[in-house]
């Protein structure tokens, strides 16, 4: 029979008895404190000089739910003597019973220890999510350096009103894919992460610590998706202006084909004068 630990300060069975019904029959009756009685057909297991026996209740005799729960164990075989007996109530929780015809003692309930290949599993789960959550931190940055370069291009634009305005609105519209692409990708590796994490809730006493840097992730996500909505806002105001550049150059370019046309009359005007002959 494996070792535990106990299950919880407060759980315990309340043993009321455990006793021979029948020379090939063992019955055990009690209640659960702190926790609830077993839903699945527990495991009697005995053990002595003739090896170990697993006994499996009897469907007719088990009860859950009622004030007193009574569990009886009938032998298939001969009956052999034991000197250690354990009560297994499945979900790795066991309880260790006294010699039979024992009564009235309060018995500690003990969960079994958990594996160090179990353990090792879960810790290199663990840090494999840790690793994710770092990568998708990093998508992240990358997603804001793309921005500020893209606020610089900006700035640089709007200050020179460059005349290549095609080839300005290629460079922001290749930088907003990039940057879309980017969100993209990190809300999929934190979709992916979250249910990493799920998945090891309650496997792993480190499971908090995770979820708390998955939610400062979500939170710089939320905040990187408005500094998106500010930066595509600014996109419009950029746009905007560099129409009313376009307006104003047109403009000037009419009126200096006015002035142009001006100056072509007056020019002939003078020749015209020139060529006049003298009095």
């Amino acid at each position: 029979m494996a070792g535990n630990g106990t299950a919880s300060n407060d759980a315990a069975f309340q043993l009321d008895r455990f006793e021979w019904a029948a020379p090939d029959r063992l019955e055990i009756a009690g209640s659960f404190v702190g926790i609830e009685a077993p839903s699945v057909a527990p495991t009697l297991v005995v053990g002595g000089a003739a090896g170990e026996r697993r006994l499996t209740a009897t469907p007719y005799d088990s009860g859950v739910g009622e004030e007193q729960w009574t569990v009886a164990f009938v032998w298939q075989e001969p009956p052999v003597p034991f000197e250690a007996a354990e009560l297994e109530l499945g979900d790795g929780l066991s309880v260790e019973l006294p010699a039979p015809g024992s009564r009235d003692e309060a018995l500690a309930i003990r969960a079994a220890a958990r594996p160090a290949a179990e353990t090792l599993r879960l810790e290199a789960a663990l840090l494999s999510a840790q690793q994710e959550a770092r990568e998708a931190v990093a998508a992240r940055d990358q997603a804001l350096q793309e921005l500020a370069r893209a606020r610089e291009d900006l700035e640089a634009e709007r200050s020179t009103h460059s005349a290549d305005r095609e080839h300005f609105k290629q460079g922001l519209a290749q930088v907003r894919d990039t940057g879309e692409q980017a969100l993209a990708a990190t809300e999929a590796e934190l979709a992916e992460l979250r249910a990493r994490v799920l998945e090891l809730e309650g496997l792993s006493d480190n499971a908090a610590v995770l979820r708390a840097k998955l939610a400062t992730a979500e939170g710089e996500l939320e905040q990187m998706r408005a500094e998106d909505a500010e930066r595509r806002t600014a996109l419009g105001r950029a746009e905007e202006e560099i129409r009313s550049t376009r307006d104003a150059l047109e403009q000037a370019q009419s009126e200096a084909a006015v002035a142009d046309r001006l100056r072509g009359r007056l020019e002939a005007v003078r020749e015209a004068l020139e060529d006049r002959p003298q009095r």
